[in-house]
């Protein structure tokens, strides 16, 4: 249910890594009674989102909005 509620593409989107980051971004959501104007897309890791924000950049029809959300855990904050 939430793997393919955390498979948006469209005007707005906001990439994630993973789906535990898919779960924080709804519960957050939901605890703010945000409205759904944007939807979220779980990639599968760091490098997989940031391959997406390029390719959705690159494409013929790029969404509108677009955000990102990445872990600074590896290698670490610096790194990041």
């Amino acid at each position: 249910m939430a793997d393919d509620f955390c498979k948006h593409e469209g005007d707005a989107v906001l990439l994630v890594e993973g789906t535990n980051d898919c779960h924080v971004v709804l519960a957050l959501c939901a605890k703010n009674s945000l409205a759904e104007t944007f939807g979220i897309y779980e990639c599968g890791s760091d490098v997989l989102a940031i391959r997406r924000l390029n390719a959705l950049i690159a494409s013929s029809k790029p969404p509108l909005t677009i955000g990102l959300v990445i872990d600074a855990d590896d290698p670490d904050l610096g790194g990041r």
